[in-house]
């Protein structure tokens, strides 16, 4: 399968990117610097590498075409134009989605609710006295509202990179939970 990775930097997206290397699948990350190992700490290997950055269309277009899938690690924060956050990284790449071949998206976003919904209430406030959607919500949204197969994965805090990036190269290939959103360990 060719999977282009969104995110791939982050500790996540690495951990995802040699999960699906492991696995014998074809490999497109976005990098802003290829050869700056602060940008880009994993061993390239077999990846194919698109240079730019999440909010170029241009170079989301690049990174799309041609594949079957696509994951976007946009759990931890990335380095973004000033004024931009990962919600509109996730609008690039779901416009881009709908142009391509690639239907299969798997969105790997914010924390799984915690027991006490203590999140839940904290979003809640914020959104009432800032009146700001959390970033994560405004992803799911547009995840939601999209025609792609998509899947969202949300980590509990403190969840191993790994771990998750397992549960993702499953949910690829079993093609499995489409239209979900999903904890690590799997379960919905």
């Amino acid at each position: 399968m060719r999977v282009t990775v969104f995110g791939a930097s982050t500790e996540t997206g690495r951990a995802v990117v040699e999960r699906l290397l492991d696995a014998g699948h074809d490999v497109t990350v976005l990098a802003r610097d290829e050869t700056d190992p602060a940008d880009f700490p994993v061993d390239l290997g077999d990846v194919h590498v698109v240079e730019g950055d999440v909010q170029d269309i241009q170079t989301v277009e690049d990174a799309v075409h041609g594949a079957d899938a696509v994951v976007t690690a946009f759990r931890e924060p990335l380095p973004h134009t000033p004024g931009t956050d990962n919600a509109d990284a996730m609008h690039n790449v779901l416009k881009e989605l709908d142009r391509y071949t690639a239907d299969r998206l798997v969105a790997i976003t914010g924390e799984k609710e915690d027991a006490g919904g203590l999140r839940e209430r904290f979003d809640e406030f914020l959104s009432s006295t800032v009146g700001n959607e959390p970033n994560y919500e405004r992803q799911e949204r547009l995840v939601r509202e999209s025609d792609a197969d998509w899947t969202v994965v949300r980590p509990a805090p403190g969840d191993d990179p790994d771990a998750v990036a397992a549960v993702v190269v499953s949910l690829l290939e079993a093609e499995s939970h489409v239209h979900e959103t999903v904890g690590v360990p799997l379960t919905t």
